[in-house]
């Protein structure tokens, strides 16, 4: 793993097989606020980091975004083809990984008289799962794997559909 300006810096060739979505960083062009001229002298880099504070602290108006980067996976060309089922699966696991981090894993007790409710809300959802309990009189117990975000409003939900005993927790590893 590496960041891409790493890459450019040295011209190499890679492989991008998977981006991180962190280390980033971005480079810039600013010049000082009350600048009326533009020579290379004025000229001042920023990063993505610190870019915001860096402009307003050195009094400094952005005048042109060059190129993003991130931190990414890479691999060269000969190394993708002599190790492919190494790289494939240390790929899966980093893929999985950065899936897995903002999701939350729920299950609760659901029901049978909501079912067709339940079906009706969340019909079509991957995310969601049934199971059924010992027999069809007996509560059914539905499983998400959901974004952190949604969670609350699907408890809600669930909860309003007479959902209970609810169990909440953070998924270490999908595996799809």
């Amino acid at each position: 793993m590496t960041g891409l300006d790493i890459i450019a810096e040295r011209g190499a060739e890679a492989r991008i097989l998977q981006k991180m979505g962190f280390g980033k960083c971005i480079l810039t062009i600013a010049l000082p606020k009350n600048s009326s001229t533009i020579s290379f002298e004025d000229i001042e880099i920023s990063d993505k980091i610190s870019m915001e504070k860096t402009s307003v602290m050195n009094f400094l108006k952005l005048i042109s975004k060059i190129i993003d980067f991130e931190t990414t996976f890479i691999a060269n060309g000969s190394s993708v083809n002599k190790r492919r089922g190494e790289i494939e699966i240390l790929l899966s696991s980093i893929k999985n990984a950065l899936y897995v981090q903002d999701k939350k894993y729920i299950m609760i007790n659901i029901p049978t008289r909501s079912l067709a409710e339940l079906e009706k809300n969340f019909y079509g959802r991957e995310d969601l799962t049934i199971m059924f309990v010992i027999s069809k009189k007996s509560p059914v117990i539905a499983h998400y794997a959901i974004d952190e975000k949604q969670v609350p409003e699907i408890i809600q939900k669930l909860k309003w559909m007479g959902g209970e005993e609810t169990f909440i927790s953070s998924i270490e590893r999908l595996v799809n």
